[in-house]
């Protein structure tokens, strides 16, 4: 900054630049004023550019350097320090956001045609399963815990806690090349852990059953047990699907309603389904079996559509 100040001058070269006596005795001349304080103001931005702007920016102010009565005057000298400038970039050249130069749009991925015929599907499929799970859970917790508010409390709890784990689980996995293929393990994966709870779900709540006595606290360690691993893996299919419909920045938002309401769809009638129908005609290791066996297969579908993709 002192060495910027020295290069300028000091304040008598100042007042030779703008030949202030001048300008005073001669108070009539209202135009040489605005003049010379234009150009002082002039000056004090070019001082004030000049100990900001890096070196090798900095030969672009010196085309102020003329005196005030210089033929060319101030407004065109001005531009000329702009045009230096903007050849030099010294500033960045903007862009005007009209309609002649709209925004792009950010492209995020391409797909096939038929993807979407695919996750949609399974995308209902999950949803209506996540339901039906949680439902059964109630009646599986029922003969050693009751169907109090507390047990379908405890429940709705762990559901709700291995979803968000899933959730999000599933959105930071869907950063790293997303395909069909892992999308497909998925499903596999989460028919796979309810296996557990079909072959081992009594013994799991005999044993939490005769060491806790709480209702309370035993249907909540009981339904961790049994239900928060293959809810979280369930969990994980709705933001995998959004990644894999998502073409471009511009329609994420549709694609994610879309998706949301096929899989709250498919939630919405395995609710219906498995309380007015399926435990009525059938036994709960039954109809988990059978989930179990449609998680495969859908998982299976996704894995031949993804060597097709």
């Amino acid at each position: 900054m002192r060495k910027s100040l020295r290069q300028f001058g000091s304040g008598r070269f100042l007042r030779q630049e703008l030949n202030v006596e001048a300008i005073s005795n001669d108070s009539t001349n209202k135009a040489d004023l605005f003049s010379a304080t234009a150009y002082s103001a002039i000056i004090a931005t070019r001082l004030i550019l000049y100990c900001t702007e890096p070196p090798t920016a900095s030969k672009c102010h010196y085309g102020l350097s003329s005196p005030l009565t210089s033929s060319n005057g101030i407004l065109p000298r001005f531009r000329l320090l702009k045009d230096n400038c903007m050849e030099q970039n010294t500033y960045p050249a903007s862009q005007p956001d009209d309609e002649t130069n709209p925004p792009q749009e950010t492209v995020l991925t391409t797909r096939p045609t038929f993807q979407p015929f695919v996750v949609l599907p399974l995308a209902f499929i999950s949803g209506f399963i996540i339901m039906s799970v949680e439902l059964l859970g109630g009646r599986i917790l029922a003969p050693y815990f009751g169907s109090s508010i507390y047990v379908w409390g405890s429940i709705i709890t762990i559901f709700m806690l291995s979803l968000s784990i899933g959730y999000l689980s599933g959105g930071k996995l869907s950063l790293h090349n997303p395909n069909l293929g892992s999308y497909g393990k998925f499903f596999i994966v989460a028919a796979l852990m309810l296996l557990p709870t079909i072959i081992f779900g009594e013994n799991i709540m005999d044993w939490v059953f005769l060491r806790i006595e709480d209702p309370r606290y035993g249907s909540l360690v009981a339904s961790t047990f049994l239900f928060f691993v293959p809810t979280a893996i369930l969990g994980m299919i709705a933001p995998y699907s959004v990644r894999l419909l998502v073409e471009s920045s511009a329609r994420s938002g549709s694609v994610a309603g879309s998706l949301y309401f096929i899989s709250t769809l498919g939630s919405a009638l395995g609710t219906l389904a498995t309380s007015f129908y399926f435990v009525l005609w059938f036994e709960v290791n039954t109809i988990l079996i059978s989930m179990c066996v449609t998680l495969t297969i859908a998982g299976i579908c996704a894995l031949i559509a993804n060597r097709f993709s």
